[in-house]
């Protein structure tokens, strides 16, 4: 017997862990290969590829980013049995069973799957047209899952590894009940064995990744355990880094001490879920968090060098313009790495999405069912909180203005309103340069006496050669003769620098910006007007 397990994954680089998972629990006697393909793809390329195989199943893996595709390639296979999986199928699922499908299963499907294939009569979560299972959702035991070959380590996944993100998972579950979120459902919290999970991680040295993600839904539901595991993982022998949900509030002393004063700090990178500051919508989702205690610790840990990427949702109940506007404010002060502004999406299974479809709330029918206005904000209000992140990601979690973005805001600017005013002035071009983006904020702050100063600190140091001037600037070649009594090398200097204005300090300055032959990043020296390095 022949089957198919097939991932339209969104990118390249992120792999699918459940077909993985499919695959190493694949029964005797059955030829399993698995279609990997990204949503970019050619459907009729990939449905020619599939009939190939000439598989007697095929396992379709489901989620939003992916349904729409999903239904067309089923349509392109039939005949064939196909059976689906994953999240976007495990509720509301009446329209996909109208498909020509064999059936979906609910849930996990690292044993249901396998009892279809064999053709057992009465499998937990597999529902076909006319047919409700007797158990509606299907668990797999984790220490069944402990006892196969491991999926993250797969030989098929050997070329170009360093090149995507390794997704593993230490338990299953969640300990918390978001009511917008798909993880509250699953309030069954399960751990995979400390002995299992530091064997999987112990594997990890000698080879390479992108970065490790573990899905946890919340990596420190058990402070004491995510203690050993943390230190298990800061004395790894790798070169890369690991990513996980946490809720901060939660974090015991001990575990935040030992990250804040014991860990690599380049080792983990923290998801922080803040969501909204404001306490009606915060009630309104189930979400129960001391939002003092939360800023206390993205604080402590941001000053002691961690990686924070931290999150807020627009278009959640009882949140306006001006109480989401509020909560990027109060976020945006805390200087965590990345800011992430994402928009509402209302998932199949969640209680939100039930509240919202009764009180008829504007969303969108098909996937990624993202919300398009509400009774609190507006849909222009909306597309305007859409083109702040757009500029945030491109200027502040980029890195391309940080300095400026942040140092604008301690003057008491309001960068909300720079960034929102900033789009606006990039619609306006054809084509975007990197400083198109510096002069969007320029526009707003030119009056300022240090303001091309503050913009060209950052806007030099991101280019590996000399760029086009952001300004028109100033021949400042008198001062080398300086510079070369200072240490400089002459040729060095006419060769691969520029001297303009910079502001450092908090004062007017000048910058020595020195490139190279390598094109690597330039090193940069401060100076005073007669030449002399700070």
């Amino acid at each position: 017997m022949k089957v198919a397990l097939v991932a339209l994954n969104a990118s390249y680089i992120h792999p699918n862990l459940a077909l993985r998972y499919l695959y190493v629990a694949r029964i005797k006697d059955c030829e399993v290969k698995l279609f990997e393909y990204t949503i970019k793809d050619d459907l009729e390329r990939i449905s020619q590829a599939i009939k190939a195989f000439d598989p007697d199943y095929i396992g379709l893996s489901t989620y939003i980013w992916n349904a729409p595709l999903i239904k067309k390639l089923v349509l392109m296979l039939e005949p064939y049995r196909i059976i689906l999986g994953g999240p976007e199928v495990s509720y509301d699922f009446d329209e996909w069973l109208k498909l020509p499908i064999y059936g979906l299963i609910k849930g996990e499907g690292e044993v249901s799957f396998w009892q279809v294939i064999k053709g057992e009569k009465e499998v937990a979560g597999f529902y076909q047209k006319g047919h409700e299972p007797k158990i509606s959702y299907a668990y797999t035991p984790l220490a069944y899952l402990e006892s196969l070959e491991s999926p993250y380590y797969l030989k098929m996944d050997e070329l170009n590894k360093d090149k995507r993100y390794l997704y593993m998972e230490t338990s299953r579950g969640c300990p918390f009940k978001c009511s917008y979120c798909l993880a509250g459902r699953d309030n069954r919290l399960r751990y995979f064995s400390l002995d299992h999970v530091k064997k999987e991680l112990k594997k990890l040295e000698g080879i390479s990744v992108k970065q490790v993600k573990l899905l946890d839904r919340t990596f420190n539901a058990n402070p004491q355990r995510a203690l050993e595991l943390a230190r298990f993982i800061n004395e790894l022998k790798v070169d890369f880094s690991f990513q996980f949900e946490v809720v901060l509030t939660t974090f015991d002393d001990t575990l935040l001490q030992f990250f804040m004063n014991e860990a690599k700090k380049e080792r983990f990178r923290f998801e922080v879920g803040v969501q909204s500051y404001n306490p009606l919508t915060l009630e309104a989702i189930d979400r129960h968090q001391d939002c003092d205690m939360l800023d206390q610790k993205i604080k402590m840990m941001v000053k002691a060098g961690l990686i924070l990427h931290t999150d807020l949702i627009a278009g959640l109940p009882y949140d306006t313009f001006a109480s989401f506007k509020a909560s990027f404010k109060r976020l945006f002060k805390l200087r965590s790495a990345e800011i992430q502004m994402g928009t509402l999406k209302l998932l199949k299974g969640t209680p939100l999405r039930t509240e919202y479809e009764k009180a008829g709330y504007l969303f969108e029918s098909e996937t990624p069912y993202e919300v398009v206005a509400t009774p609190w904000l507006k849909k222009e209000e909306l597309d305007q909180i859409k083109d702040v992140a757009y500029l945030l990601n491109r200027l502040y979690n980029s890195g391309l203005m940080r300095d400026s973005l942040d140092k604008l805001d301690e003057l008491g600017f309001d960068v909300f309103e720079l960034l929102l005013k900033g789009r606006a002035y990039l619609k306006r071009r054809k084509q975007v340069q990197i400083k198109d983006y510096f002069l969007s904020i320029y526009e707003q702050i030119k009056t300022l006496v240090f303001a091309k100063g503050l913009l060209l600190s950052d806007y030099y140091r991101h280019f590996k050669e000399r760029p086009a001037p952001l300004f028109e600037r100033k021949d400042y070649r008198y001062l080398y003769p300086v510079l070369i009594k200072q240490g400089l090398k002459e040729h060095e200097l006419y060769e691969y620098s520029l001297i303009d204005v910079a502001y450092k300090n908090d004062e007017l300055c000048l910058q020595l910006v020195l490139y190279n032959h390598k094109h690597e990043l330039p090193t940069i020296y401060y100076l005073n007007e007669e030449g002399r390095i700070r």
